[in-house]
């Protein structure tokens, strides 16, 4: 007996504890619906047809949760589009574990900015996102299928992809028979049959499109009256063509003293057909004619076609030297230059005049310009040099190494020399106030070289 007592009253205390605990952590209620939402919305639809995929309308909460013990109507009605707009279909569901599904919803005339609302008893309505209804089989749309961005293609030449746009309806399908036309928009190239029409595929070819004869960017663009993405744009780079004609840019028919630098070095262009500068091309220069000699007898074009020579010193007997560039297969090729040596001078003038000096004998050194050019002159051992100030306000500074004696700064009229050089070499000089040195370029601006030989 008393081991009956003892277990009925581990009984009634544990039954107390269960009771406890019950009533001091009380169930939660259920999730209450507070509003409607479209989970899947309407898209691009075609009239007479079913949305798809289905619309569905969920039941939810604050939280955005779907509460799935909702299941009383819903019913979803056009909140606008075009006038005459009608909604077919099965438009009042009932929810299914709170979601409801219309799979039957059916939206015409063809249209845009079309939106549904939805409702529910004590709901908070809810309104799509804007979708379009459209006609299957009517061309709605044009783009560029081939061709759209060529490679480089040379000036006066056809694109190795022939140009084409498709002409579509609404859902992607080619529409055949609809008039497309192809114009030149930038370049300045051609196109043959330009006018064309949609094959059954929806497709329109131009017939060809050739480059223009400058290199650039090239244009062409596929029209069609009406229809989205008109026009359609297609776009090719143009470059220069093979080489063919060697012609002669400068340097032809200089007179300076025999054994002395020309002021022009000689100056070839290679271009194509057109006339556009071709890169990359060898040109070899050689002496023919006077027995002088040449810097930098090899020179590769550069990315205007042009290829100079480094220099050009003429023989020691007066008369006419020549230098011919050559490059092989080009017309034109090879190209004379020709240069009067003249008997040697010992006194040369050089004429110091704003921002630049100037040799009196060979009209170097007239380039003023941003870096300016160097006035260069050759004289003999014990030959002289003269500076005459036409301008205002410069100076003669020898630079070391030789050197020579300078000045101050003068004005004109005033005059500098005979100055006599009695030993070889390059004697450089330049105005102080009109020059400067470029951690860049080096030496800028007015400067000028006497050459003892």
């Amino acid at each position: 007996m008393p081991h009956v007592r003892l277990a009925l009253a581990c009984l009634m205390v544990l039954s107390l504890v269960y009771c406890n605990s019950e009533a001091g952590s009380p169930r939660p209620s259920p999730t209450e619906p507070d509003h409607l939402a479209f989970t899947v919305q309407p898209g691009l639809t075609a009239t007479g047809q079913a949305i798809t995929p289905a619309v569905e309308v969920s039941a939810e909460d604050a939280g955005d949760h779907v509460v799935s013990s909702f299941d009383q109507d819903i019913t979803v009605s056009l909140a606008s589009g075009p006038s005459g707009a009608v909604l077919g279909g099965t438009t009042t569901v009932r929810a299914v574990g709170g979601v409801a599904t219309f799979s039957d919803l059916e939206v015409s005339p063809a249209g845009a900015s079309y939106t549904l609302t939805a409702a529910a008893s004590s709901l908070t309505d809810a309104v799509t996102t804007p979708f379009e209804v459209a006609t299957p089989g009517v061309a709605a749309t044009i783009e560029a299928v081939a061709g759209a961005a060529q490679a480089q293609t040379f000036v006066g030449q056809p694109v190795s992809t022939t140009p084409s746009a498709k002409v579509s309806d609404r859902f992607g399908t080619g529409i055949a028979g609809v008039d497309v036309t192809f114009e030149i928009a930038g370049g300045g190239g051609s196109v043959t049959e330009a006018n064309q029409t949609t094959d059954p595929g929806g497709i329109a070819t131009v017939g060809e499109w050739v480059m223009g004869t400058t290199p650039g960017t090239n244009w062409l663009r596929a029209v069609a009256p009406g229809l989205q993405g008109s026009p359609a744009a297609f776009l090719a780079n143009a470059v220069a063509g093979p080489a063919a004609l060697l012609v002669p840019v400068a340097g032809d028919g200089q007179t300076v003293q025999s054994g002395t630098l020309v002021p022009k070095n000689p100056s070839v262009r290679v271009t194509d057909v057109y006339s556009n500068g071709v890169s990359g091309i060898t040109v070899t220069f050689d002496v023919t004619a006077g027995g002088g000699s040449i810097t930098g007898a090899s020179q590769v074009t550069d990315f205007r076609g042009d290829a100079s020579l480094l220099s050009w010193t003429l023989g020691p007997t007066p008369g006419t030297n020549t230098v011919t560039a050559t490059s092989t297969g080009l017309t034109g090729s090879p190209i004379a230059f020709n240069a009067t040596a003249t008997p040697f001078v010992a006194a040369i003038r050089v004429e110091v005049r704003n921002n630049y000096f100037i040799s009196m004998q060979n009209g170097s050194g007239g380039n003023v310009g941003f870096f300016g050019s160097v006035a260069v002159d050759t004289v003999p051992v014990g030959g002289t040099v003269s500076w005459e100030w036409i301008g205002q306000g410069h100076n003669v500074t020898s630079l070391p190494s030789p050197t020579f004696p300078s000045t101050l700064s003068y004005s004109a009229p005033h005059t500098y020399g005979p100055v006599t050089f009695s030993a070889r070499g390059r004697y450089n000089y330049r105005c102080t106030v009109h020059s400067s040195v470029s951690p860049y370029f080096g030496l800028i601006g007015m400067r000028g070289t006497i050459v003892v030989r």
